[in-house]
């Protein structure tokens, strides 16, 4: 099986009505964005809008995972 490397990393530190996103290039580790994002698909959906693909999100664990997950 090939492991299909990333190009955009996204740390995810999810809350309760906000939650943080910090995209990184896999590379470099350069900051491409850092935002507050509300917890809805559109907030989400224009955070990734514009990074390079394939990528790999990475979250806390916590109960309000699912909404990232779908």
């Amino acid at each position: 099986m090939e492991t299909i490397r990333p190009q955009t990393v996204i740390g995810m530190d999810s809350g309760k009505k906000y939650s943080w996103g910090n995209a990184v290039n896999a590379d470099t580790g350069k900051v491409l964005k850092e935002r507050k994002l509300t917890n809805d698909p559109e907030s989400f959906q224009a955070f990734v809008e514009g990074l390079t693909r394939p990528i790999r999100l990475v979250m806390e664990s916590t109960g309000n995972w699912a909404y990232l997950y779908e």
